[in-house]
């Protein structure tokens, strides 16, 4: 039913200032641009856009999306919704640029998930012939090319109801997870991909999104993010790495845009069959270092245990 992560829509309040950041600064792609909104694309994604800055104000998560594998999926996920009481509504063509009929719900704790099958792609051909997002984006930008959107990051109160949201309700398997001495969930990697994972949970008093993250080409670019942000004033937004995760064994960093937004860029996760067995990690292994959150980088800074709130998504007009 789900395929991938396919959105993050998160809060700014100066869209022209986060254009300068996200697309002149780390190269992401300008898609479309309204006076509420700029839609952006990483440099490998066919997907017409992947990331939506949302004038809010300030900083937060208001949707993530994913991609389903047809039409019908969005009945069936009507259907679930329906069971588990959960607000929903069905979105019409157009709702968002490039995207066809789709469904929004609200989870428990204040997140947005939206579900769509029809989602434009970017043209591929031309006078020229055929060209890559890759390709047509050489050399344009002094950024390090962030590849695609990965994962996004979520604090729930209730680990254990939304590991079992995803799990029994969504069909998404379990790559990793750190359990309490009494079985609970203190965070759970959960994956459609053989990649480690699309959605971590996170159990927290504190509601709301931790971070989103992009993959880069390779570790290289995680220096180059860091000699940018500094090269451009934004020396103190970098708040952990580069350094490698326990979990997930990848490569990271982790930086605020202007307005705390927290993003990270990853690289060199591991990737496992759906149907392999998750790995369990004990509280003592997971926040140990080495350990399960960071096997070696620099000490976190104290804002980076920080969260950024769920905001109120739109809902289309009855």
């Amino acid at each position: 039913m789900i395929i991938r992560l396919a959105h993050v829509e998160v809060g700014v309040s100066d869209l022209q200032k986060s254009a300068e950041f996200y697309c002149d600064l780390l190269g992401f792609h300008e898609a479309e641009r309204t006076a509420e909104a700029l839609y952006l694309r990483a440099a490998e994604e066919y997907d017409s856009w992947s990331l939506k800055l949302a004038d809010r104000g300030g900083p937060g998560l208001v949707s993530i999306g994913f991609r389903v594998s047809s039409p019908d999926d969005l009945t069936e996920l009507e259907a679930l919704h329906d069971r588990l009481g959960l607000k929903h509504t069905k979105l019409p063509v157009g709702f968002e640029p490039g995207r066809g009929v789709g469904l929004r719900v609200l989870r428990e704790e204040g997140c947005a998930i939206d579900f769509h099958h029809e989602i434009d792609e970017v043209d591929v051909y031309g006078e020229g012939g055929t060209i890559t997002p890759l390709a047509r984006r050489r050399g344009v930008h002094v950024g390090p090319s962030p590849v695609a959107l990965d994962h996004v990051n979520l604090r729930v109160d209730d680990a254990d109801a939304a590991v079992a949201y995803f799990v029994d309700g969504l069909e998404f398997s379990i790559s990793e997870q750190g359990l309490t001495h009494e079985g609970r969930v203190e965070a759970a990697w959960l994956r459609r991909t053989r990649a480690s994972h699309d959605v971590a949970i996170l159990a927290s008093a504190e509601l709301g999104c931790h971070h989103f993250a992009y993959t880069v080409p390779d570790p290289g670019s995680l220096l180059r993010t860091a000699d940018l942000l500094a090269d451009y004033g934004y020396w103190d937004v970098l708040q952990f790495g580069p350094g490698r995760h326990g979990v997930s064994n990848a490569m990271a960093m982790y930086f605020l845009d202007p307005d705390g937004n927290r993003v990270e860029f990853f690289n060199g996760d591991i990737h496992r069959d759906l149907d392999r067995p998750p790995l369990t990690w004990t509280p003592e292994q997971l926040n140990s270092i080495p350990g399960g959150r960071f096997w070696w980088g620099s000490k976190p800074t104290p804002g980076f245990l920080l969260s950024t709130p769920y905001l109120d998504a739109e809902w289309p007009a009855e």
